[in-house]
This record gives C-alpha cells, structure tokens and sequence, in this order.
C-alpha cells in the first residue's frame, strides 16, 4: 500500500520483515534477530535467525515463536505475545465473536512523548499519560486446537476497526481463569500515516508481575520513518555481516 511500485504480482508472499540489534545490557550487547514472516504461516511457516555474539555465527532460532518465552525481556512474555500478537496461527482455533464497543487505549502521543519517569507508575503505566476512548472492535476467540500445546490455551483478541491493530488481550489457563493480560499504546503518526501500533505491556495477574516493551520514550525520535530497506538486508548473510562481537 505505502510502495509506489507495490503490486499484486511483485509481492512475494512475506508481510513482516523484522531485524533486531540488542545494545544493552553489555553482555548481551550485539546480539541479533531476523525475522521474516509469510501470509501463508502454516504452509510456509516463519524463518529466524539469530546472531549470538559468543559463537559469532548466525544460527536458526525455530524457539521464537508460540509460547516460546521472550529472551529479549528475560522472558516475562511470549513471543507470541509481541505486538500484542505474533506469529502463526496454526495452535489455536479461531472464532469471531462479533462486533462491541469497548474503551480502548488510542491516539497516546501524550505518552509516547512523555519523559520516562512521568510515563510510568509502580504497577501499571501512568494513567495520567495515557489516553482511552470508546471504539468499536472486532471480538476474537482463539481456543487450543486439537493435538496442539500452548502455555495460554485461551485468548480473547480486541481488534480496533478502524486500523486493524489488536489493541487489548485476555489470556486464559487450563481452568478458564484470566491469567495474562495485555493491552497496546497506539499513537498517530502522521509520517506514515497511520495509526502506531508498537508499545504493549503485559501482566502476569497471578504471578503478580508485569513488563511494557518496544518503549519509544526519552528518545530524541521517538518513532522515525526510514527509507525502504532492500530485501537482502532482511537477510542471513546480512545479519552476519553486521556483527562486530
């Protein structure tokens, strides 16, 4: 849609193209992941990588995914859970419950802005920072298939109707009780346009604990439109060749 030369019979079936450097903390600093993600999930399936300083060598990672815990947030979410879903489908059986109106967290460049002492509380993001409006949204259950595993066997997806951003998420376990549960920080970005969908949080209810990823505050940018990156930077030897540990 943003490409000038984007076409039907130029699109080569892959939808997300994701590549990943780790800074911080110094012992993990260096580390890389690429991600390419198909439309056809099941028949295709996702390819990843990841570069590991220590061995200096780039290697298949088949574990980011599912129910795979988050090395990147010393795995207080699923990978999964990223972007408040991501992935392949294939574990769940997928049902549209219809359609509701729900307040829903939007248009946040108030946060997004925000420094970051000011944008968060003690166990929840800083509701003074945040903003919620009432929206429509697309209800959808996901229940664990048949001869699948999954740590959360139910989900229940909030999906915006408007931008098609998945902007809340209940999490259930093996007795039907809501045990994790996530919700989006959408902002406008005029550059694109479109509506952002990038910081989640996610709380682990019975544990107790709770982490916010892809957090964009304090930065001089917070959310930058680069030029398109050719497809042979979203690769192996791509990756590869950007290590430096």
């Amino acid at each position: 849609f943003y490409y000038k030369d984007g076409s039907v019979d130029k699109f080569g079936g892959e939808f997300l193209l994701i590549r990943q450097l780790q800074t911080d903390p110094p012992f993990k600093a260096g580390e890389s992941i690429l991600l390419r993600d198909p439309v056809d999930q099941i028949g295709r399936g996702r390819q990843a990588w990841q570069y590991l300083t220590g061995q200096r060598r780039v290697r298949r990672a088949p574990t980011i995914a599912f129910d795979g815990p988050d090395f990147v947030s010393s795995g207080q979410n699923y990978f999964d859970e990223v972007f408040m879903f991501l992935g392949s489908l294939e574990r769940y059986n997928w049902k549209l419950v219809g359609k509701k109106e729900v307040y829903v967290p939007y248009n946040n460049n108030r946060f997004v802005n925000a420094k970051t002492e000011e944008a968060w509380s003690k166990h929840h993001l800083n509701p003074d920072k945040l903003r919620w409006e009432l929206h429509r949204v697309w209800v959808v259950e996901a229940d664990l298939a048949p001869g699948k595993r999954h740590a959360v066997p139910k989900k229940r997806f909030y999906v915006d109707e408007d931008s098609w951003s998945v902007l809340l998420v209940d999490g259930y376990d093996a007795q039907g009780k809501l045990w994790r549960t996530q919700h989006a920080v959408p902002f406008a970005a005029p550059d694109v346009p479109a509506q952002v969908s990038m910081t989640f949080t996610v709380f682990n209810l019975q544990a107790g604990t709770w982490m916010t990823s892809l957090v964009f505050n304090d930065l001089k940018a917070p959310y930058k439109v680069v030029d398109r990156r050719p497809d042979a930077y979203f690769t192996p030897d791509a990756l590869a060749g950007a290590g430096v540990r």
